[in-house]
């Protein structure tokens, strides 16, 4: 459904230059829905967020929650400078305060505050969102596994908290696995993206410890990634081919092994949030094995599940599902 009269500007608009509507044109509540609903379902994304598993009665709230972290995150990646992406961050996390005290105008936070309002949401996760993105403006390497896994504890775990609570879902037992499970799909956001994120960004998810113990020189990746050997014949650059790959190897089975401590989350939660997790996780996983076909070369391109294998996660979920054995 395309929303209609105001909303009409942020469809059709570039998000960024502008973040909150003019005066006198505050959208409705079910403007805003419509607006957050179709700016999740436009997105093209590995992990889909809004699949036929997400229950009816959740499907505004998961879509609210989507785009303040969608538009967070473009805010802090596609503003032309690391200065304009702070300073439309900070216009983002004034609407967020805004939010919550009850005065939202941006569709985006009129939608959200009706979720904040309906699940009871602390402003706490989507503040850690924001110092997350506000870090990449000013940090672009990373010395350590664990400094990375600091990073991903306010960049993904927050997410995770935030679907737990909109599923009424108790923390204490949920928590910790939920926080391995985004752990390990922001890493592989990493893995798969080497190229675009140097590239277009100038940053280096790949901890430096583990480039230095297979031999990796980061100063070089960004020489092989802007001029890249022919993808049928890598050993034009054989060490640094071999390095590569030795590095993302170890990264990615680290990233298996957080996984594989977050699967006990799918025992504890319950039979509405079990096949939607599971739905992600599976994702997560199956992007971790296209990049170990691909022999991680992910400095050559992105690894993209297709349409018929994201088909057949779905379709896995949902036959287990409707089985009872989700």
């Amino acid at each position: 459904m395309r929303p209609s009269g105001s909303l009409m500007l942020y469809v059709d608009a570039h998000p960024l230059p502008r973040l909150a509507p003019s005066p006198g044109h505050a959208p409705s509540l079910a403007e805003a829905q419509a607006y957050v609903r179709q700016l999740t379902v436009a997105r093209r994304e590995n992990f889909h967020v809004l699949t036929r598993l997400v229950p009816p009665r959740l499907v505004d709230d998961f879509c609210a929650v989507y785009a303040f972290c969608r538009c967070a995150d473009d805010l802090a990646d596609e503003s032309e400078s690391p200065r304009r992406a702070t300073e439309l961050l900070g216009s983002w996390e004034r609407e967020l305060v805004d939010c919550f005290a009850g005065r939202a105008s941006h569709p985006v936070f009129v939608a959200l505050r009706a979720t904040v309002e309906r699940r009871r949401l602390p402003i706490e996760p989507f503040w850690r969102l924001l110092s997350a993105f506000a870090q990449d403006q000013v940090t672009t390497r990373y010395e350590s596994w664990d400094e990375l896994l600091g990073y991903c504890s306010r960049s993904a775990a927050p997410v995770g908290r935030l679907v737990l609570m909109l599923f009424d879902e108790p923390a204490a037992t949920c928590g910790e696995p939920a926080d391995a499970t985004c752990a390990a799909l922001q890493l592989v956001n990493f893995w798969q993206d080497v190229r675009r994120d140097l590239i277009e960004r100038g940053r280096i998810y790949i901890p430096a410890d583990v480039a230095a113990a297979h031999g990796l020189d980061l100063h070089a990746l960004h020489e092989v990634v802007t001029n890249p050997p022919n993808a049928s014949a890598p050993a034009v650059v054989p060490h640094f081919d071999q390095s590569y790959r030795a590095t993302i190897r170890t990264l990615c089975d680290r990233t298996s092994h957080l996984f594989a401590t977050g699967h006990v989350l799918l025992r504890r939660v319950g039979p509405e949030a079990r096949p939607v997790l599971k739905l992600f996780a599976l994702g997560g996983a199956s992007v971790l094995r296209a990049i170990e076909r691909m022999e991680y070369r992910t400095y050559l391109r992105r690894p993209r599940l297709g349409c018929l294998r994201r088909a057949c996660l779905f379709g896995r979920v949902w036959l287990a599902n409707t089985a009872g054995l989700a």
